[in-house]
């Protein structure tokens, strides 16, 4: 079971090509994604597939603390 990166604003990660789970800094919302590459010609194109993950976002989300907001 591939355990959650978490991504913070503006941060540079590198990922693999597959199985990758990756965790929101603000929300704990984490996703399984996969990638490919596929070439044309000269020309290279990367393609992205996001599943949510529900497990890993409730598991997340059990230590983050929500604050109310001021209405």
């Amino acid at each position: 079971m591939p355990r959650a990166k978490q991504i913070f604003d503006g941060e540079w990660i590198r990922l693999t090509l597959r199985g990758e789970r990756i965790m929101c800094c603000d929300c704990s919302l984490t996703h399984d994604m996969d990638f490919k590459i596929k070439r044309r010609g000269k020309r290279s194109f990367l393609y992205a597939r996001l599943n949510r993950h529900p497990r890993s976002t409730a598991n997340g989300r059990r230590a983050f603390n929500f604050t109310k907001d001021d209405e």
